[in-house]
């Protein structure tokens, strides 16, 4: 693919041919699939099936098209795979998927920068690696299916050439420009318009829909920041209310990184408030609680069998001064503690903890045992990789020596008793220990990082959308009011919204994906969520007391903005300096604004307002 395009930027080179192969897959390339039993498992993809003229036509018809790069798009695809016991199979684009860090931007951009060279301004592929691999010899269609992508960068097109010579361009121009002065020559002067005229008639109108534009604007706001919110409803569950919070993070963390843990094969229909109450309310020895720990280690020990294949097949090269093991005494000793664990058990029982057989009968031990050896030492090929890959990931950071170091207690209950038997806040401890854990790999990162850039994808696409309508709007109101434009104007901003709340809902997706934030916040700065698990608009008070009251109601007494001219001069009158005015001066400023009155005039002493100033001050001094 980087021999088909030439770039004067690397970053522009590695873009474009990342755009094109991470939604495709090619001949003889192993991937995953999800096979028609349920499974997943490992393929070997034989061809590829382009789509059919009728579902291209499909999918004109249902989609909107946002300026595809390369077409057809990635997700028409079919692909004959063969499986790993031999079966053939037909599956679709959205049934097969790499492995989260076989290939990715980073990757992608390191790989092509070892096999091409700046030659005369372009980035291209190097003579010696054609030569070596043969990458001349090899047809597209023997690795993917069609014609290769036209990978030419984009260009503006050139403007359109009128019929005739440049010649006859200037002298009709200059034609043009004659006939026109003799016009204005031959106007008598009452027709003659002056250049003042024209700009002073204009003035009026444009200065009138500029105020009226603001004022309808201003109305507006104003009827929206006074309007009186609807009473909120207390939230009615049967987990003390401090713990709503970490149920509500449990269960987003849950919807959010379901493609890294197999929460289908546990909850067949999803995590709800229910099943969290039974959780960490009731003491089942097979319950929910045992089902979510064992999702949660489940998919820690696959992505440690993922990072181990990674760093069996990766040459890792980093700083030989760089020390890993830092930390104070008690971290230290943490560690030592956490590696001679992990001695002892494949001592006693012959295996890792990730290949002990994990079931409700032996759940409270293997989670005990997996506490204990997390943050034990590697070896120094593991430990570089994973400060690599992890983003400076060191044996420290392990989030369970920070429970072992403040919670002993839970480790010491769980040699003991069954995780079932802790109270409530030590279960979502270990929850959430657990969920930080898995936080740390990289493959979690790479969830977050798609997510933003889809959000930033989306937000360029809303950007777009806006200035159209912005340049259709400038362009209506020079053309001439008509019936059929105004029709053809209602009927394209109409498709216009439609695509905007389409954009506006994939940008809300993404971001709960990468990151949840609040809508926003009042004057009582009451924080206000929506959550992808549990439907309704939630409201988080602050502490009582810290921020102090709201007024009952609006800011009293607004005035009316008929007559500002007026009451500006009035404040001059009021406020200036009167005694170097002579009389005549003072008596032309005086002027009669009963409409406006000052601050203390509008609110007598009993208003909120002054109350609220007088106390400030008397505070202050």
């Amino acid at each position: 693919m980087a021999s088909l395009c030439e770039r004067r930027s690397l970053i522009e080179l590695a873009e474009d041919v990342y755009l094109f192969v991470k939604d495709r897959y090619f001949i003889g390339e192993t991937v995953e699939a999800n096979l028609p039993d349920g499974s997943f498992g490992s393929c070997h993809i034989l061809a590829v099936i382009p789509p059919t003229n009728e579902e291209l036509e499909n999918y004109e018809a249902n989609n909107v098209k946002n300026g595809e790069r390369y077409w057809p798009p990635a997700t028409l695809y079919k692909y004959e795979v063969e499986t790993m016991d031999e079966k053939e199979l037909t599956i679709s684009a959205d049934q097969i998927f790499r492995k989260k860090t076989a290939y990715n931007k980073d990757k992608n951009r390191l790989y092509i920068k070892q096999f091409v060279h700046l030659d005369a301004g372009y980035w291209r592929l190097k003579e010696s690696s054609n030569t070596k691999y043969g990458i001349s010899r090899v047809k597209f269609d023997q690795i993917f299916c069609g014609n290769p992508p036209d990978m030419k960068q984009k260009t503006n097109p050139p403007l359109k050439k009128k019929n005739g010579t440049e010649k006859g361009k200037r002298q009709e121009t200059l034609n043009k420009y004659f006939k026109q002065t003799n016009v204005r020559q031959s106007m008598s002067p009452r027709k003659s318009p002056k250049k003042g005229d024209i700009r002073g008639s204009r003035l009026p109108s444009k200065f009138s829909n500029q105020k009226r534009r603001r004022r309808t604007k201003k109305e507006m706001e104003d009827a929206s920041i006074l309007q009186e919110l609807p009473i909120p409803n207390a939230v009615e569950t049967k987990i003390p209310i401090e713990y709503f919070g970490d149920v509500i993070m449990i269960m987003e963390f849950l919807e959010s990184f379901k493609k890294i843990l197999n929460v289908r094969d546990f909850f067949p229909h999803g995590v709800n408030l229910d099943i969290m109450e039974r959780a960490l309310l009731e003491e089942e020895v097979a319950g929910p609680l045992c089902d979510l720990i064992q999702l949660f280690l489940a998919g820690i020990f696959d992505l440690q069998d993922q990072e181990s294949e990674e760093i069996r097949e990766t040459d890792v090269k980093i700083n030989p001064n760089l020390v890993l093991d830092r930390g104070d005494a008690n971290t230290m000793k943490m560690l030592r503690k956490a590696t001679a664990s992990e001695a002892w058990v494949r001592q006693c029982h012959g295996a890792n903890v990730s290949q002990l057989v994990l079931d409700t009968s032996t759940l409270s031990e293997i989670l005990r045992l997996h506490l204990l050896t997390s943050g034990a030492r590697k070896k120094d090929k593991v430990a570089k990789w994973r400060y690599q890959a992890r983003g400076g990931y060191c044996n420290y950071d392990d989030p369970a020596i920070v429970l072992k170091l403040n919670k002993p207690h839970i480790i010491q209950h769980l040699g003991q008793a069954s995780i079932c038997e802790l109270p409530i806040g030590d279960k979502i401890i270990v929850l959430n220990c657990l969920m930080n854990q898995i936080l740390t790999y990289s493959a979690a990162r790479d969830i977050l990082e798609e997510g933003l850039t889809k959000v930033k994808q989306y937000r360029a696409e809303l950007r777009g959308l806006n200035g159209a309508e912005a340049k259709r709007g400038r362009q209506k109101e020079q053309k001439t009011n008509e019936e059929g434009a105004e029709e053809d104007n209602s009927k394209s901003l109409r498709s216009n919204e439609g695509v905007k709340e389409k954009v506006q809902s994939e940008i809300a997706k993404a971001l709960a994906q990468a990151q949840i934030l609040p809508l926003g916040m009042d004057r009582a700065f009451r924080r206000f969520w929506v959550f992808q698990t549990l439907p309704g608009l939630f409201v988080e008070r602050s502490n009582e007391g810290t921020f102090g009251t709201c007024l009952p109601k609006g800011t009293p007494n607004f005035s009316d903005d008929s007559d500002k001219i007026l009451y500006v001069r009035k404040l001059f009158e009021e406020g200036g300096d009167k005694e170097n005015f002579s009389e005549k001066k003072l008596q032309s400023l005086q002027v009669n604004s009963p409409s406006k009155k000052l601050l203390t005039e509008n609110n007598d002493a009993k208003s909120p307002l002054v109350l609220r100033y007088n106390t400030f001050s008397m505070n202050w001094a």
